[in-house]
């Protein structure tokens, strides 16, 4: 204890102070200026009292209060803020100086003494008609001796001084306590929920239609009663549910810390006692109870009496007198049927309930009279706060509300909004977008309806309010753990395949996992009790820099207690889903949405030329909107949805094409939403400061990436989405497709109305389709469910059960009946369709099969035709629509047979062929190449070996067989270096049907190995995958470092795991080659060879013999298997 001097300030008659507590209240100009005019000559902000002095209506000279604090007073404060230094240690020069005692008006007859609140003044600012102040409420003070109406001499509360009786007295019922304080927080839990359930039902008439008679009666006296009333406008504002969630957390610590016997009994008690201050200050106690518990002063015990007689009355008021089952049963009771006749009249019984009923509506109308009356004014010049406001940042909250606009109450648009303002505190915007706010929202209060400007501005506000804000104080405890099992489930069950992308939605969904799992250790770790010497926190989310006059600045967190840090985020990847059409892109990110338990929205970018679609207009533009993404939250009602940004590879870009900038580039406008690092503060032109995006996932499609600009493609985690082969497609249309198109076209479900074998389902993929996805496969089988649909109703009777299949209906489908259901197959023969057929003036030689990566992400074949006619030199003619890679390929490949000519490094067993006659007729040959399907533009250095061997066909008159097809690019030396999209031409060769042994580059074979580990079904476990590519790995590499001629015949003719699979899931065999002679020899076996000494210039040409190439095939046997 400490006895002191301080300044008092006597509140209104329905405030009560309680310490841990930050209280906003208002004042007007006038009364402001009264208050602080006495720190004059200590406050740091002089220019505070010159604005207070131009807004007060009153003159120094008219004040008839001495406002100047005595030397005691000065003292004193000096002193208070040596004892509480430790409480506030970051205090600056100046600022500690407002401090005051804070008296309740109202008089309790049980205590002679009266008891003020001391504090500290921490935050003061204009809010437009008033002036908002913050008082931080630290300890009691028991006024001593009055010396005048403005100070007091007051004994300070220190610390609390527990005696041997209290310790007693808690050590033997302190368990009993904390049971009483935890029922009656569970009992406020319980009824916030089953009032709000009971508001929802008035409005939600599918929710009311679901609840039986007696439910819906039960919510309809809860909501009719003016206790459940009160209570409710009380305790559902935002800060103080986050109060009451807080105190139960640390009073379920504390009685875990009492009952395991971790902290002292007396550290305990203290706490209990601090924490009781809390719960006085958020439960709408009544001012007897309140000025009762904080009057005791001396009388720890008597304290201690006191709160747990409020919380018993705390438990009653909710199991006693907000039980409504006694009412119900009367209600039921009063019904003129269930009125026995012995006691009353029948006709007199059906009177009682609309007696009851008007008797209520008389009761309503005096309350109406009292709310429209102007009695409601109370003393000092502050006023109760009737309106829907709520305390900013988790306080207890008085508002003076002398300019309060009648239609409010009667516009709910405008009363929405004003509420949003006055909670604006509790949302995670900026400092500096709360002040425009409230500016904007100002303005808009003195304007009248009719001027230009008040829809704009009205409609302004009202988006800015429909955005989700996320509270400061997150409700961690409702967060979700995601089930990766179940999450895996659901993706599997809506996709077949794409097992890289549910990979990486898995790991995501793990990451947050163990975030989660941190926050939840943070939270238990730092929201636990403190120690026997720490202090309890007050309740209070945003700590101000004291007096910092309409400013508003945070001020910086204490170093040694860093409580903003608490929540362990991970920011959201920005996904790239890339791949040819129909192969489920779209339907993809639903699922993720789905096994994420997330708000999705869609975006289509397809043909976005503006940048203001994405950013916002600017609000100086008539008709401005805020953009796509602003637009997408609005609907979505999160901070965190799911966000589809579908084609983003369709924009309009400003760096393709020319187009002018005149409305900016929205490629470019997306670099700052797509960027994990600046889409935290991402900027809409409309809204007008800075919106957080972190935790919103975005998921993007393209079917090309390649067209998006570096930058953009960059800021994405790039996942392909391949075509599917026929297995596949066999699969989805089985398990997904077919189901899907019965239930759509009206088919009954409880048999199998349509039955297609595996051998109609195949016949169908392959013969009436050639795409890499399933939307045509889809339509064929929609088609096939109607046809049968036009059977099955014409053979129905009108009384016949919808479940049993009809007299003369077929269910099954056999490959001869597709014809008449889909028409006839435009693919009938592959050969004719990629024109290997021979015609009357074709020739056999000169026709090689090449592979091709189509611009849509699916692989296909491409015929390269050659001839040659007499001429005086040589020439190469090329058409079929070639780009300038491929044309240079067909340069080098002409450069490459004429080396290998003039050097004379091909031999021949029969010595039919001479390297110098071919050498001569090849320099006298006007060549045409020619690729078919002119229409279609072609590029690409894959066809390097395909238009070498082509060449070479054409010289030799030997033909290439032609169930052979190849890619890879070729250099002037003969080495074949690797391509891309291994993946998507092996299917185009597996689609063309007549293609059974592919030739591949072979730095290539680790894009097989990779496909055979990450679709092979037969291996589940993932361990065994692991196992398996890390053996795969070592042999390759072993493989790819051994140089010898034989060793390197041996790596070439690989028949191991990933090529057995590929043969036996498509019918391919993979050969690889590393050097155009290796195609010479994958191709025309022994017959023709390449020699393997062309780097050697020291041997002749009579040095190179067909047995060294022998020597060489002996060691080409399959490696065994893994």
């Amino acid at each position: 204890m400490a006895t002191l001097t301080l300044p008092i300030l006597q509140l209104n008659s329905r405030l009560v102070f309680m310490p841990g507590v930050i209280y906003k209240t208002s004042y007007s100009y006038d009364q402001a200026k009264l208050i602080l005019n006495r720190f004059s000559n200590f406050s740091s902000d002089k220019n505070l009292l010159k604005f207070l002095d131009s807004k007060s209506s009153k003159s120094n000279d008219d004040d008839v209060i001495d406002v100047e604090l005595s030397k005691d007073a000065v003292k004193g404060i000096i002193q208070f803020n040596k004892f509480f230094a430790t409480a506030d240690s970051d205090s600056t020069e100046g600022q500690d100086w407002l401090i005051i005692g804070c008296l309740p008006t109202y008089d309790n007859k049980d205590y002679n003494d009266k008891v003020a609140t001391i504090c500290r003044i921490s935050k003061v600012y204009d809010n437009d008609s008033e002036v908002m102040i913050y008082f931080q409420a630290m300890t009691r003070g028991k006024l001593v001796d009055t010396n005048s109406i403005n100070e007091s001499l007051m004994e300070i509360e220190i610390d609390l001084q527990i005696d041997n009786s209290f310790l007693k007295q808690f050590q033997k019922n302190g368990g009993d306590y904390f049971l009483k304080v935890l029922n009656f927080l569970q009992d406020i839990n319980r009824f916030m929920d089953e009032f709000t359930f009971a508001l929802k039902i008035q409005t939600n008439k599918k929710l009311s239609n679901s609840l039986d008679h007696n439910e819906k009666l039960k919510y309809a006296f809860l909501t009719l009663s003016p206790l459940a009333n009160v209570l409710h406008s009380q305790l559902s504002k935002n800060e103080m549910l986050n109060g009451f969630q807080k105190l139960e957390k640390l009073f379920k610590n504390l009685n875990q810390q009492y009952t395991n016997g971790t902290m002292d009994s007396q550290a305990t008690s203290k706490n209990l006692l601090k924490l009781a201050d809390l719960l006085f200050a958020l439960f709408p106690f009544t001012l007897y109870q309140k000025t009762g518990f904080l009057f005791a002063f001396n009388n720890l015990e008597k304290r201690l009496k006191i709160f747990i007689y409020s919380i018993e009355f705390g438990i009653r008021l909710f199991e006693e007198c907000l039980n409504v089952e006694f009412i119900l049963e009367n209600w039921d009771i009063l019904k003129a049927e269930n009125v026995p006749s012995s006691l009353y009249d029948k006709s007199t019984s059906s009177s009682f309930r609309s007696k009851l009923i008007s008797n209520h509506l008389k009761s309503l109308k005096i309350l109406v009279d009292d709310i429209g009356s102007k009695s409601s004014q109370v003393s000092n010049g502050q006023k109760i706060n009737t309106s829907n406001s709520v305390p900013a940042r988790g306080l207890p909250l008085t508002r003076n509300n002398n300019n309060t606009d009648d239609n409010e109450d009667t516009d709910n648009d405008f009363a929405g909004l004003t509420k949003f303002i006055q909670e604006i505190g509790d949302y995670k915007i900026p400092e500096d977008a709360v002040k425009l706010i409230r500016k904007d929202f100002n303005r808009l209060k003195r304007m009248s309806p009719n001027h230009s400007e008040y829809h704009l501005l009205h409609s302004y506000l009202e988006i800015v309010q429909d955005i989700p804000w996320e509270l400061k104080v997150a409700n961690r405890e409702n967060s979700n753990f995601i089930d990766l099992r179940i999450a895996k489930e659901q993706l599997d069950k809506d996709h077949y395949g794409l097992q890289n992308a549910k990979d990486r939605i898995l790991q995501y969904l793990a990451v947050l996992n163990l975030h989660e799992m941190i926050n939840k250790r943070n939270v238990k770790n730092n929201e636990g009790l403190p120690r026997e010497n720490d202090k309890i926190e007050p309740i209070v989310i945003e700590n101000f820099k004291r007096t910092s006059f309409g400013k508003a600045q945070p001020h910086r967190q204490r170093e040694e207690k860093p409580k903003q840090k608490l929540q362990h985020q991970t920011k959201a990847p920005i996904l790239l889903l890339t791949g040819p059409p129909g192969v489920g892109k779209t339907s993809l990110a639903k699922s993720i949405a789905t096994a994420l338990n997330r708000n999705f929205q869609r975006i289509s970018l397809g043909g976005l030329k503006d940048e203001s679609e994405i950013k916002g207009h600017r609000r100086t533009y008539v008709g401005a909107m805020p953009g796509l993404i602003v637009q997408a939250l609005r609907k979505a009602q999160v901070m965190n949805p799911i966000i589809l940004l579908d084609e983003i590879d369709k924009v309009v870009s400003g760096a393709r094409g020319g187009m002018n900038r005149v409305n900016g580039d929205p490629a470019a406008a997306l670099l700052e939403v797509l960027d994990p690092e600046q889409n935290v503060n991402f900027q809409d032109h409309y809204i007008g400061f800075p919106i957080d995006l972190s935790q919103v996932l975005f998921i993007c499609t393209s079917n090309d990436h390649h067209l998006l600009s570096g930058p953009l493609r960059d800021r994405m985690e790039v996942l392909e989405l391949n075509g599917y082969n026929y297995f596949e497609k066999m699969e989805i249309a089985r398990k997904y497709l077919l189901t899907r198109q019965i239930k759509r076209n009206g088919l009954p479900l409880g048999y199998s109305p349509i039955q297609l074998s595996d051998e109609v389902l195949l016949k169908i993929a392959t013969s009436y389709t050639r795409e890499p996805g399933v939307r045509n496969l889809e339509r064929l089988l929609g088609s096939i469910c109607r046809k049968k649909a036009i059977e099955y109703s014409k053979l129905l009777k009108g009384s016949q059960d919808l479940n049993s299949i009809p007299q003369g209906y077929k269910c099954v489908i056999k490959i001869d009946d597709l014809p008449r259901y889909i028409g006839i197959p435009p693919h009938l023969t592959s050969s004719q369709e990629q024109g290997i057929a021979n015609s009357l003036t074709s020739i056999k030689f000169g026709i090689v099969n090449g592979l091709s990566y189509n611009s849509d992400g699916s692989g296909g074949t491409l015929i390269f035709e050659m001839t040659g006619l007499p001429s005086s030199s040589y020439s190469l003619q090329m058409t079929g629509r070639l780009g300038n890679v491929l044309t240079e390929s067909a340069k080098i490949g002409s450069s490459l047979i004429r080396s290998i000519l003039n050097k004379n490094l091909l031999q021949f067993k029969n010595g039919k062929y001479d390297c110098l006659k071919l050498l001569e007729k090849l320099n006298k040959m006007e060549i045409h190449l020619h690729v078919p399907a002119g229409s279609i533009s072609k590029d690409g250095p894959s066809a390097g070996i395909t238009i070498t061997l082509c060449l070479l066909s054409l010289l030799l008159e030997k033909p290439v067989p032609s169930n052979i097809a190849m890619t890879g690019e070729i250099t002037l030396r003969g080495l074949v270096l690797p391509i891309g999209g291994v993946r998507e031409k092996i299917l185009g060769a597996h689609l063309a049907g007549n293609i059974s042994k592919v030739l591949l580059p072979r730095l290539n074979r680790r894009d097989i190995i990779e496909e055979f580990i990450t679709n092979n079904n037969s291996i589940t476990k993932s361990e065994e995958k692991d196992h398996l590519l890390t053996l795969l790995i070592k042999n390759e590499e072993k493989l790819l470092s051994s140089s010898s001629s034989a060793s390197s015949q041996h790596k070439n003719q690989i028949f191991e795991e990933p090529e057995q699979w590929v043969k036996e899931k498509l019918g391919i065999e993979i050969m690889y080659v590393e050097e155009f002679a290796d195609v010479i020899q994958a191709v025309w076996g022994h017959n023709t060879e390449a020699s393997d000494d062309s780097n050697d210039a020291n041997n002749s040409d009579d040095d190179i013999k067909i047995v060294g190439i022998e020597q060489k095939n002996k060691f080409a046997t399959p490696l065994s298997r893994l």
